[in-house]
């Protein structure tokens, strides 16, 4: 469905005035209740003892101990994060049910996430947000999160699926991630920690915060570097280095009893990887899955990221708390990579190459060296880009004080994003396996142009309870203008001015519907339908993607017993893929309609925390998850896109792999700790299909063992000593995006913290 300018700017208004009278209608201010970083009752996810539960600034969704949630959800804190050592989110991801990923350069600077069978690349169809602000560059006009949040300075994060979702937007298909920041302090607060281990990684990362009357505040750097664990033929680095800076500042004036708080948030990051899209060949792999060619020597990935955002939340009273954020966010990057190799007249792309080296013997012998043949020459493209996302959201949370059973959540965003592509090529030769720059691109030639989204959005949700029995219905909505300004080549300097040209516009509803029974304070049953829906692409045949989601599950809690058991279904009525380079397509970043789809699949965790001995204070925590995922297109297309290509009725979906599950057990003792996490994952597709895999098709089961130790040498002065992949299995991590990639080899490192 289709809405003109004049409707979209409608639709505006008449949610801004509801929400505006809604204010009018409430009481005054009366003292907030809770801590320093929470002030009011909130009723996302807590039906039960609902004005109990308090809104923190930094989460999305508190009330997680809550015993009647109507939608799956899953919380890590910092402990969690940080039990192994290892700042990968791709390594504790693995560890929840219904979140698959698959590695690209072992150390999770860009993870490739998928919840629920959603597409993996670039996490570009699951909502990802920092304390609850869209995080992703350009979420509506360029989903690929080439940019993710630093894991290394969060304080936990938040996993949603099935209902609970539909509040986040603009994807509601897969699922939603909220990362939460550094929490502001009560007290003065320093912390420090190092760490080194091998490949010369390491972490640094710095906190100091204090509350000073109604003022708190916290800044904190984080440090990550590393030399890499490949080798480039000819030599030259694959490592990288990122920074990432961020403060805070909260104040609470006086004479208002608590009732305002403004918070402002800044946060700066920039990173050096050199890092390239250039894999190995299956042979080539086989001898030394941690060689680089020569032609990758001069790919780097230089990116700087800018967040800035203003929060106010207000306690109107003790019923009624409005929180309202104002946020921009802008990025910068540079990939700079091979592309292509030129063979006369006609340019082959690198997956071509690695995928048939046979065919294309000239090509692959230009990539490797140690000179260029004859009539061939190496294109390394500059991609160029800088993205801004940036509005304005407000939520009301209602609690009716004459039955607190009773819950009404309504919030509005408006929204615009934008990717601006300024790109070109150069040409080099290889000579001596050293990269020369033969033919400088001329700056814009390769893409001058930029799509922008403009989005206004809104949800309601209702919560009401009878007895054991829940109930959370809820609806969303999304109005989504798409347009793009086109300079050519012939205005590279974008002296002229270019015009604007609407290329799609969208209007969908999205309702909800949650569930959650208790017969008893030790088993609960919940289950959930939802319309599931993601943005469409800027081609005006381009339509968004469209599916209807349900869950259904049980949990139990007996003492320190928790177990959980649902069934998923999402049937996907209009399947919605991106051309990614990423993925071996052409990187136009265009979204194409992927025809009818069905995945399903069953999630299952059991959590135990056994006491061995009381006197010596030693315990025994359990976790087990499992993850069973069916996955197979309904209806056949074709792609220019590897993961896709040629797909027919009944192929499965690629990366998906059918059983994921990880065991975790340690033993715990107030000054020690140890901790032993086994991620397992089955034979996975690389591309669709169905049958037997294909070898060249084929990423391998594999089981990774991740180890630590740490130790409380003092209140202060903790030690932590980790070993990721303690096996040193070599295992293939993905085929994409252009050639083998291997996972990260056995790693140990050391780490030192201190807290004031």
């Amino acid at each position: 469905m289709r809405v003109s300018n004049a409707n979209f700017r409608l639709l505006t208004l008449l949610i801004l005035g509801t929400v505006l009278s809604m204010n009018a209608q409430s009481s005054s201010p009366k003292k907030a209740t809770g801590t320093a970083d929470s002030i009011s009752p909130q009723s996302v996810d807590a039906p039960e003892a609902l004005s109990a539960v308090l809104l923190t600034y930094n989460s999305v969704i508190d009330g997680f101990q809550s015993r009647q949630r109507t939608g799956s959800a899953q919380k890590l804190s910092r402990q969690d994060i940080e039990r192994y050592g290892s700042l990968d989110p791709n390594r504790l991801f693995q560890t929840l049910t219904g979140v698959q990923v698959y590695e690209e350069d072992g150390f999770g600077l860009r993870p490739n996430i998928s919840m629920r069978g959603t597409a993996p690349l670039r996490s570009a169809k699951i909502n990802l947000m920092e304390d609850g602000i869209p995080a992703a560059p350009a979420p509506y006009s360029a989903p690929a999160a080439y940019y993710f949040p630093s894991l290394g300075r969060m304080s936990g994060l938040e996993v949603f699926k099935g209902s609970s979702q539909i509040e986040y937007g603009p994807n509601t298909s897969g699922g939603a991630i909220n990362f939460m920041s550094v929490a502001l302090p009560k007290k003065f607060t320093l912390e420090a920690r190092g760490s080194g281990g091998q490949f010369d990684t390491q972490n640094q990362r710095f906190t100091l915060g204090d509350q000073i009357g109604k003022i708190t505040y916290i800044t904190q750097w984080l440090g990550y570097q590393s030399d890499g664990f490949k080798t480039i033929d000819g030599g030259g680095s694959t490592g990288f280095n990122k920074q990432d800076f961020l403060t805070k500042l909260k104040w609470a004036p006086k004479g208002h009893n608590g009732a305002h708080q403004f918070i402002v948030k800044f946060g700066y990051a920039q990173e050096r990887a050199n890092e390239t899209y250039l894999g190995l060949t299956e042979s080539d792999y086989n001898q030394d899955p941690y060689r680089r060619y020569a032609a990758s020597q001069n790919d780097e990935m230089r990116s700087y990221h800018q967040q800035v955002s203003l929060t106010h939340l207000w306690s109107l009273n003790r019923n009624i708390t409005i929180t309202s954020s104002l946020y921009n966010n802008q990025f910068r990057r540079n990939w700079y990579k091979l592309d292509g190799v030129r063979v006369g007249d006609e340019k082959i792309k690198i997956a071509s190459i690695l995928a048939e080296p046979e065919l294309y013997n000239s090509g692959y012998q230009s990539l490797i060296g140690p000179n260029q043949i004859e009539n061939t020459a190496l294109e390394v493209k500059a991609n160029n880009r800088t993205y801004y996302s940036r509005g304005a959201q407000t939520r009301v949370d209602w609690t009716d004080k004459n039955n607190p059973k009773r819950q009404l959540s309504l919030g509005l965003r408006w929204h615009e994003d934008a990717e601006d592509r300024f790109q070109w090529v150069d040409t080099y030769e290889l000579e001596n396996q050293k990269m020369i720059l033969t033919n400088p691109g001329i700056r814009g030639s390769n893409a001058n142009k930029i799509k922008k989204a403009r989005a206004v959005s809104a949800f309601l949700q209702y919560t009401e309870r009878f007895g054991a029995l829940t109930f959370k219905p809820g609806l969303r909505i999304e109005s989504i203008n798409l347009s793009a300004i086109d300079y050519g080549t012939d205005n590279l300097d974008r002296q002229f001015p270019a015009q604007e040209t609407t290329l799609n516009e969208s209007f969908v509803i999205i309702p909800g519907l949650g569930a959650c029974w208790k017969p008893n304070n030790e088993i609960q049953f919940f289950g959930g339908l939802h319309k599931g829906f993601s943005p469409s692409g800027f081609t005006p045949e381009s339509q968004p993607e469209v599916s209807w989601n349900s869950e259904l599950g049980g949990r139990y809690k007996k003492g320190n017993l928790n177990g959980e058991l649902l069934g998923f279904f999402n049937h996907y009525q209009r399947l919605l893929g991106n051309d990614l380079a990423a993925g071996g397509g052409y990187g136009n970043n265009e979204r194409f309609n992927a025809g009818e789809a069905r995945v399903w699949g069953v999630e299952a965790t059991l959590k135990e925390h056994l006491i061995l001995n009381q006197s010596k204070k030693l315990w025994l925590p359990i976790q087990l998850s499992y993850t069973w995922t069916n996955t197979s297109f309904l209806s056949s297309f074709d792609s220019d896109n590897s993961l896709f290509g040629q797909v027919q009725l009944n192929d499965e979906m690629p990366y998906i792999a059918p059983h994921q599950g990880s065991v975790q057990w340690g033993l715990e003792h107030p000054k020690w700790q140890f901790n032993f996490n086994a991620r397992l994952q089955s034979n996975q597709r690389s591309s669709a299909g169905q049958g037997g895999i294909l070898p060249n098709e084929l990423i391998p089961s594999r089981t990774i063992i991740d180890l630590s130790f740490n130790y409380q040498i003092s209140p202060k002065l903790h030690a932590q000593i980790s070993l990721i992949n303690a096996s040193n299995q070599r295992y293939l991590a993905a085929r994409n995006p252009a050639g083998l990639r291997p996972g990260l080899p056995r790693s140990l490192t050391a780490a030192l913290s201190y807290k004031y």
